[in-house]
């Protein structure tokens, strides 16, 4: 039995779809729908239960005030659930759109890949500062400006490369004695901090995504902005749909990060056109006004037949014993306390 309502399906007519993406988190809710443009495959709607597809994104952090925080678990939505996540080690427990799942995950046929929903790219003065500089000659090939310490064996490796086009700069002793706020007296240093990088990627060709914390990287999404070619590192990176990876980015397998400079010159010639197409895809897929179209698009995208419920179910159990859902549920039930005490 499919259990997604009215869904196209491969080979017939589509036809207009009803979308709800629940209010989980006010902020991410706001980002995702504020520019989202009219479709003519997709009827978006704020009621879930006239919804032929409900999307629950995984709030980045906590959001106590949220109206449908608590959605994802009413029985009669899970046959029609899917799941936006930007952890990065998301709990693929329904079908879904996730920025960081590994391509070798045994539930890898029931998800996307997908993006981020980063909070930089919506405060004016940041936002611009991503965004293409044509009168600006790249002054090196290529450019990585992170933080070793959120994946050691990929990153302290770059870092040391010593190139004399390349340009490298290491975050983490700064990402120690400063915390990233959005408001109060750390949001000055924040925003500095931020313009720098910009510029860094302004001065580069190449821009160098290795994985993180995550498989995946939001640097990816704003080398793409600033109409830059990503340089992708990362072997488990399950890549998003509905892109010719290889017209927009370069990947280099993470055994073959100390042939970077090598690979890099011999497409020196490229990186130009590969940042043109890269801008392109992020302004079609990614941008403010896309998000949602394309988070939908990937959900459909996923064949009827990984989506029965028996499917579901078998999603469900495999990610209730997972060591990461054990950890955030006792956080969860903790913040229930503390909000029931309060």
């Amino acid at each position: 039995v499919c259990v997604i309502r009215n869904l196209p399906l491969p080979g017939r007519p589509s036809h207009m779809t009803s979308v709800c993406l629940l209010n989980s988190h006010r902020w991410l809710h706001a980002r995702l729908t504020e520019d989202v443009t009219a479709s003519e495959a997709f009827r978006w709607t704020a009621d879930p239960g006239d919804a032929d597809m409900v999307i629950h994104p995984v709030p980045p952090w906590p959001d106590p005030q949220a109206p449908q925080r608590h959605f994802w678990l009413r029985p009669d939505l899970w046959s029609r659930m899917f799941v936006f996540s930007q952890d990065d080690n998301p709990i693929p427990w329904a079908p879904g759109v996730f920025a960081s799942l590994a391509a070798s995950h045994p539930d890898v046929a029931r998800a996307r890949g997908g993006f981020y929903v980063y909070h930089t790219h919506y405060e004016p003065d940041l936002a611009g500062a991503l965004d293409p500089r044509p009168n600006c000659k790249p002054e090196f090939l290529w450019c990585f400006a992170g933080s070793s310490a959120t994946w050691p064996q990929v990153r302290e490796p770059l870092l040391a490369l010593n190139d004399e086009r390349g340009l490298t700069i290491d975050t983490a002793d700064w990402n120690r004695h400063h915390r990233w706020q959005f408001e109060g007296p750390g949001r000055s240093a924040r925003s500095d901090a931020l313009q720098s990088y910009a510029s860094k990627l302004h001065q580069a060709k190449f821009i160098v995504c290795p994985r993180g914390a995550g498989l995946s990287s939001v640097r990816l999404f704003e080398a793409m902005r600033a109409g830059k070619c990503p340089v992708i590192v990362s072997d488990g990176w399950l890549a998003p749909p509905f892109v010719d990876w290889e017209s927009c980015a370069v990947r280099i397998p993470e055994s073959d990060l100390h042939h970077l400079p090598e690979l890099l010159r011999e497409r020196e010639q490229d990186a130009a056109v590969l940042g043109a197409c890269a801008r392109r895809t992020w302004e079609q897929r990614y941008a403010p006004a896309a998000m949602l179209l394309t988070l939908a698009e990937a959900c459909i995208d996923i064949a009827p037949d990984q989506r029965r419920f028996r499917t579901r179910l078998r999603m469900m159990r495999r990610s209730a014993t997972n060591r990461a859902t054990a950890r955030k549920a006792k956080l969860g039930v903790r913040r229930v306390v503390a909000a029931v005490r309060s």
